[in-house]
């Protein structure tokens, strides 16, 4: 898992820019994939797909370092095998990514215009 970490920061660029939603929901994959549990594996990949529409159709600006360092701190913790931190650290993420989810008023982009932008897309 470390060594696909430097890629994430060094990629994510502006938090609510497709590319940064996408590469962070895959950081959330390789992690639930590291576990071993291909039930796990497969409800992070379903809860990610879900969450990521959400984000990118509602949710508000942020800045892209707050998920990143988190997501070290998260790495770092597990390196560590302190169950503990990484715990907090999840909880307090995951009730980032939910708090950011809500948007205060309507949005103004539809759908399609959302998910065009992740067509074609490259790295």
């Amino acid at each position: 898992m470390s060594r696909e970490a430097p890629q994430f920061q060094d990629n994510l660029g502006a938090a609510s820019s497709p590319r940064s939603i996408r590469l962070a929901g895959e950081f959330h994959t390789l992690l639930a994939e590291q576990a071993g549990s291909p039930l796990l594996a497969d409800f992070v990949n379903a809860t990610v797909a879900r969450t990521s529409l959400i984000l990118a159709r509602y949710g508000r600006p942020h800045l892209a370092e707050c998920g990143i360092d988190e997501h070290v701190q998260l790495i770092e913790a597990l390196k560590k095998q302190d169950r503990t931190r990484a715990m907090e650290i999840m909880d307090r993420h995951l009730h980032a990514v939910e708090d950011r989810a809500y948007a205060e008023e309507a949005p103004q982009a539809d759908i399609s215009a959302i998910l065009s932008r992740y067509v074609g897309t490259k790295d």
